[in-house]
């Protein structure tokens, strides 16, 4: 792990060194590999099996079998959030989805812990759309 160190003028930030089982973008949330190299080292896109096993988001994109940079705690400032025809306050959670390369509102009902929470309202859109979005991670 990689702490950032203590400076003035940025958030903690935290984050993983791991190997990708997959190609995956820059500012996705990954989780860890439940499938194929079941190490807590390789990780890929969340799966239905593997959303609690989230660990934060890809630090620049990598290729398969690559090893990167995975941000696991601290702000964010460019996640890939849904944007959808709703507005949100700047503080709801977001949480991965299944076979998605972003995050997406999770109602509080949803029994899923909040991984991830917006840093700013978020407004709505026409059509729904992919939006980098800052965020606040907590996946340690």
């Amino acid at each position: 792990m990689l702490f950032q160190q203590i400076n003035r003028t940025d958030a903690e930030k935290v984050f993983g060194v791991f190997t990708a089982a997959g190609a995956l973008a820059i500012d996705m949330p990954v989780c860890l590999d439940l499938a194929t190299n079941v190490d807590g080292y390789h990780i890929s896109s969340a799966t239905a099996a593997a959303l609690d096993c989230c660990i934060g988001i890809t630090d620049a994109a990598m290729a398969a079998a690559a090893v990167g940079l995975v941000q696991m705690f601290g702000y964010r400032s460019s996640a890939l959030v849904l944007i959808t025809d709703t507005t949100y306050a700047a503080g709801v959670k977001m949480v991965p989805v299944d076979s998605k390369s972003y995050l997406a509102y999770a109602a509080a009902a949803d029994g899923r812990d909040g991984m991830f929470a917006v840093m700013a309202s978020l407004s709505s859109s026409s059509a729904s759309k992919t939006g980098n979005v800052k965020v606040f991670i907590k996946c340690l």
